[in-house]
């Protein structure tokens, strides 16, 4: 595997042969979309990783819950990614982003 999965709750709830398919899959899927700064293909892949794996278990108890925790994270690292690759020079450590949803009142 290539990367270190600290959700006991998720990864204990499959065997390995399972863990690794899922993370093939999510680096697979990751690598088509473009990104090059590797701390965020790190990020959407153990999320990715995390997502396919409850989403194999979605009926089971608090599987649901994690999926849409998993997911979130997801999202928010995708926007991430492209907010730095559309920026002049990029997110540096430390930066904070911030996602405001903007409404008429």
């Amino acid at each position: 595997m290539t990367y270190t999965y600290d959700d006991v709750f998720v990864v204990n709830s499959i065997d390995t042969v399972e863990l690794e398919r899922y993370e093939a899959q999510a680096i697979s899927e990751v690598s088509k979309l473009g990104i090059t700064d590797q701390d965020f293909i790190d990020r959407l892949s153990v999320n990715r990783t995390y997502m396919l794996a409850c989403r194999s278990q979605y009926e089971s108890d608090g599987m649901a819950d994690k999926y849409k925790v998993y997911e979130k994270e997801y999202k928010q690292a995708l926007n991430e990614a492209m907010i730095a690759a559309n920026s002049s020079d990029g997110i540096h450590s430390g930066d904070t982003v911030w996602s405001v949803k903007v409404g008429r009142s």
